[in-house]
């Protein structure tokens, strides 16, 4: 980010300066950096373009392995707007407990997506 950063900044006073932007850019930043960058930012926007509770789907037998130590370990505390997702954090927590899958009726679900809706409760998109 510190590049990007970097690049921002260079066009950013040449057009206060009335330079060249790329001259700018090339004394300040440099194309090699740049260019060396661009694996790492491909791999950054195909991960910020991916859909997290979809992914965690598809890895659900990972996260299952996990999830006993989590909720036996971690306690969360927030304020009265972060009443829902608390609740459901502590609804997960007990059907790990208990083994049981079915999530209550009164769950609170405030979904991002329909598809996130989909992933949770089958049939009921």
């Amino acid at each position: 980010m510190r590049l990007f950063s970097g690049v921002i900044e260079a066009v950013d006073q040449a057009l206060a300066a009335g330079g060249d932007a790329i001259d700018r850019f090339e004394a300040q930043v440099g194309w090699a950096k740049l260019l060396e960058a661009k694996p790492k930012v491909a791999a950054l926007a195909t991960f910020a373009a991916e859909d997290l509770l979809v992914s965690a789907a598809d890895r659900y037998g990972v996260l299952l392995r996990f999830a006993s130590t989590f909720f036996e370990h971690e306690r969360f505390k927030a304020g009265t707007a972060a009443a829902p997702p608390l609740k459901s954090l502590a609804i997960l927590r007990d059907l790990n407990r208990t083994g049981r899958c079915e999530i209550p009726a009164d769950a609170p679900l405030p979904f991002a997506s329909k598809r996130w809706k989909q992933l949770v409760k089958p049939g009921r998109g």
